[in-house]
């Protein structure tokens, strides 16, 4: 099994006792063609990885990899993983988040239905509600492994971030905005640039 790369202290054990890895994720996600593809690709491992029970075959060599085989549980010492489920609350907070989400969104689309009058437009609704729900829940969810995957970058390159920077990225749900500062967060000079929108071109 392999342990959350959301949780502090795994992101610390892979990347502050290797420092050639993060540059090469680094790298990585500035070189790969497509706005968001190492971004996403991260992301995807940042949600995944703690349902994983082998690297999947299909994930080429490279730093992903090599990220995902460190964060192999059977690796640490009891001292790690002592660590390791001291800081897992904070992941549950974002599960639970997610789930109150979900909760939501499946409610949501059970008052449109009923609003139908009909047997069959309150089917429909229901139907409805829980794909909503889901999609809902599955993008919070994506989004909240990205934001996390900044934070966790921003840290590694030693950017101090106060209350207010922090509580404005993890407060925010724009997913191109989040994409923009998760593809920049590897070479901005400093969080005010990172922070201040680019120009778009018209």
């Amino acid at each position: 099994m392999f342990a959350d790369l959301k949780n502090d202290f795994v992101f610390r054990r892979i990347f502050a006792t290797h420092p050639d890895l993060l540059r090469s994720l680094l790298n990585d996600l500035l070189e790969r063609s497509g706005p968001t593809a190492g971004a996403d690709l991260w992301a995807w491992l940042f949600v995944h990885a703690p349902h994983l029970t082998e690297v999947p075959s299909d994930l080429e060599p490279g730093p992903y990899r090599a990220a995902l085989e460190l964060a192999n549980k059977a690796t640490f010492t009891q001292d790690e993983l002592d660590a390791y489920r001291k800081v897992i609350d904070e992941i549950l907070q974002v599960r639970e988040l997610v789930d109150a989400k979900l909760a939501e969104g499946k409610a949501l689309g059970l008052a449109e239905g009923e609003a139908l009058g009909l047997a069959k437009g309150e089917a429909l609704g229901l139907a409805k509600g829980e794909a909503l729900g889901f999609a809902k829940g599955e993008a919070l969810g994506i989004l909240k492994g990205k934001i996390a995957a900044l934070l966790s970058i921003l840290a590694a390159r030693g950017m101090r971030l106060s209350p207010e920077v922090r509580s404005r990225i993890e407060a925010c749900t724009d997913d191109a905005t989040v994409d923009d500062w998760l593809s920049r967060a590897g070479s901005s000079p400093s969080l005010e640039d990172l922070l201040t929108p680019l120009p778009r071109s018209t």
